[in-house]
């Protein structure tokens, strides 16, 4: 009687491709990126998904925006964003901005569902590109799929904050809704601050560098690259997102 070969013993091609063979579903992997995210990127690594967890960060942020949006005070906002731009609205004008916004609510949490997927898209392929010019072989598929899943423990965690608490408000301006949760610096600073300074303060945040550590992490694992490549891959995106935004509000006035 012929016994299973051992490990040792198997033909070269056989053992490559169960290394290749993928040992968890798609559920799994979302589960695995809180638990043991490691091993998540090594399953992504030997086989990309990336549609159930896209569908679920588009849903998320939309239903956090539908959540979010009855508690938003749209007039105070719109006076606070015109202030901030020197603006004087007249209230024939504040009227009209009122009923357009109104109007939108719709319209907007339709373009969040649908930029969700194209954000992604975008930033997957700045960090393909960044990954092929420290000499990785990765493709798309995988960066896509690592991407999503370095995002999606975060996401859910902060849109299940968000969501809880501003149930506890009746309506506020826009500007303090990004304060209720307080995992990043904007929220400790005044609210007669800069409004350069707040906007990079806030983006020093708790989940944010959860975000990151799991980028570096799955960059590193699909990419095949070092973890100091890596980091620089993770690095240079955020670095410039963050300096944009200060300096677009600076030019703004604030």
């Amino acid at each position: 009687m012929q016994t299973p070969l051992s490990e040792a013993t198997q033909p070269e091609d056989q053992r490559v491709r169960e290394a290749d063979v993928p040992r968890h579903d798609q559920l799994g992997r979302l589960y695995l990126a809180f638990t043991s995210p490691k091993e998540c990127f090594a399953d992504i690594a030997r086989r990309p998904t990336w549609l159930l967890c896209l569908v679920l960060l588009a849903a998320l942020w939309a239903g956090v925006a539908a959540v979010v949006t009855p508690h938003v005070d749209i007039e105070q906002t719109i006076r606070e964003q015109t202030e901030a731009l020197g603006i004087e609205l007249s209230e024939e004008q504040l009227d009209e901005q009122l009923a357009q916004a109104e109007e939108g609510a719709p319209i907007r949490l339709a373009l969040v569902a649908a930029g969700v997927p194209i954000g992604f898209v975008i930033l997957s392929a700045v960090f393909l590109l960044l990954l092929k010019l420290v000499g990785s072989d990765a493709d798309y598929r995988r960066v896509l799929s690592a991407t999503l899943h370095a995002y999606w423990p975060a996401a859910l965690v902060s849109s299940a904050f968000t969501a809880i608490l501003v149930q506890r408000v009746d309506s506020v301006p826009q500007s303090a809704l990004g304060r209720m949760v307080k995992s990043h610096l904007g929220a400790f600073l005044s609210p007669e601050s800069p409004a350069w300074l707040t906007q990079v303060a806030s983006s020093l945040d708790v989940f944010n560098l959860w975000i990151v550590i799991l980028l570096v992490l799955g960059m590193e694992t699909v990419g095949s690259v070092s973890r100091s490549k890596a980091l620089v891959v993770t690095l240079v995106p955020w670095g410039l997102y963050i300096a944009g935004k200060g300096v677009l509000f600076a030019l703004l006035g604030g």
